[in-house]
């Protein structure tokens, strides 16, 4: 057992096993990647150094051009300067391989090359190409531990394939105060070839993140996260001395905390929410793969005359306000407004979104094809699967929602709890 921060890299191969060991003083193995600024792909390079040196217990030098190694990993972008000859004899993999942080794994000979269209699928190559050639693994995050066989004589026997994510966004979601640092955290979640970070985009976090490849890869959050809809987008500070009206009215007053959700049916709401949005976007210096604009934390909702008319259905029906998909409808009606607005200047930017307390219900509309729904089955039975006897309910919303969208992720809560069933693993 080595306690180490990990990196993998995939390799296969439908040739005879590559196999490298110290022999006549040579230089069993090397790494070549061309000279790095990104500092992805210089962690990978470091990373795939470091595992296999401290599997084979010997020292695998990164260079910026192939040297006299009886092996050599050639880590290709398509700023290397021998990307060209690659592209030459992978065409295919070169295009299915842009826009996405995939990678291929090829050899030729006594050469293996990790090809990636961004410096997270490098990472995420290297991360693969160790799990699939060797027993290492990083079983959790606590102190950089890895757990694998040392050996003197390491065979590649997985040289040959490409891999390309079957999802788009990957993360797993953790409770930084109950659990272990968030820099180790992070790089397990790297390990994993998570693309998602654990918390928000600050600056504080940025080099972190833009090591490990949540920033700079192909999908990256803007800054803010969590139940944010009036704190971040519609402050109370900012907004509730003039207008009042844009907070839910409850018990014969406007709720004028961060922790409020809006007035739906006030016509200005979305536009202002919309507004502060693009003016985020503008003000990044990259185009995030999505904004998160989640209401809060709570159930209550508006109750002026106007958010409890029966909502009219685009067949004409009503929904009145005692159906179980009313509130749910009336919120997609208004974010489907803010989602217009956003797209019509950035288009490929998703806004995501709580399915959770009335918006786990599926709405009764149809939702802007920008707009990404984190689904929150937040009390079903634990102890059943969701398709389970117990959690039918909660199963049935799983398959309306996917009628409504592919854009949906699934918000579990194994970690939210000490007490069985969530423990806290």
């Amino acid at each position: 057992m080595r306690n180490s921060i990990v990196l993998l890299i995939v390799v296969a191969l439908t040739m005879s096993a590559l196999a490298f060991g110290a022999e006549n003083n040579t230089v069993p193995l090397e790494i070549v990647a061309s000279p790095q600024t990104n500092p992805t792909t210089k962690y990978a390079a470091e990373e795939l150094s470091k595992y296999l040196g401290e599997i084979t217990d010997t020292k695998v030098p990164i260079n910026t051009e192939a040297g006299n190694a009886n092996v050599r990993i050639m880590l290709t972008l398509p700023d290397s300067p021998y990307f060209s000859d690659v592209l030459k004899a992978y065409p295919s993999d070169i295009n299915l391989l842009k826009g996405t942080d995939g990678y291929a794994v090829r050899r030729r000979g006594e050469t293996i090359f990790l090809i990636a269209d961004c410096p997270k699928g490098l990472l995420n190559g290297i991360y693969r190409f160790l799990m699939k050639n060797t027993d290492i693994i990083w079983p959790r995050p606590a102190n950089g531990i890895a757990i694998f066989t040392q050996t003197k004589n390491l065979k590649f026997t997985v040289t040959d394939y490409l891999d390309l994510p079957k999802f788009k966004y990957r993360g797993w979601g953790w409770n930084y105060s109950r659990t272990v640092w968030v820099d180790e955290l992070d790089e397990w979640r790297a390990r994993m070839c998570f693309n998602r970070a654990g918390g928000p985009h600050t600056k504080k976090n940025e080099a972190r993140e833009r090591r490990l490849g949540y920033v700079g890869g192909y999908y990256t959050e803007g800054k803010s996260i969590g139940h944010n809809m009036v704190s971040y987008w519609l402050p109370v500070k900012q907004f509730g001395t003039d207008h009042p009206d844009y907070y839910m009215f409850v018990d014969g007053n406007r709720y004028l905390k961060n922790n409020a959700n809006p007035c739906y049916t006030h016509p200005e709401v979305p536009d202002v929410i919309a507004k502060r949005i693009i003016e985020e976007i503008d003000s990044l210096d990259y185009t995030p793969s999505v904004m998160i604009v989640q209401n809060s934390d709570q159930g209550l909702t508006c109750e002026c005359p106007e958010c409890v008319k029966p909502i009219q259905l685009p067949d004409g029906s009503l929904l009145e306000k005692d159906d179980e998909a009313f509130r749910s409808t009336q919120f997609f009606i208004f974010f489907n407004r803010i989602a217009r607005q956003v797209g019509a200047k950035y288009p490929d930017v998703l806004i995501q979104t709580y399915g959770y307390f009335f918006t786990a219900i599926p709405p009764k509309v149809k939702l802007e094809p920008n707009i990404a729904i984190s689904y929150c089955p937040y009390i079903r039975n634990d102890k059943e699967p969701l398709s389970g006897p117990s959690n039918q309910r909660w199963w049935k919303r799983t398959n309306d929602w996917l009628k409504l969208t592919s854009n949906l992720m699934l918000r579990e809560y194994y970690y939210s709890s000490m007490q069985y069933p969530r423990p806290l693993a």
